[in-house]
């Protein structure tokens, strides 16, 4: 298992989670909430993910 904190805007969090969860050798567990990053006025934002290893 591989705990991992994303950071970028709402959409690119979104379009990165969503390849993620398409793709066969990963299964994605456990995402947080968003969470702003103060040093950017809310522009960008934060994240964490469980991912898994598919095994084949």
């Amino acid at each position: 298992m591989l705990k991992v904190r994303l950071s970028g805007t709402k959409k690119e969090l979104r379009w990165f989670l969503k390849k993620m969860q398409r793709d066969c050798r990963w299964q994605v567990r456990n995402i947080s909430n968003f969470s702003s990053i103060e040093r950017t006025n809310g522009k960008y934002k934060r994240l964490y993910v469980d991912v898994y290893r598919n095994e084949k």
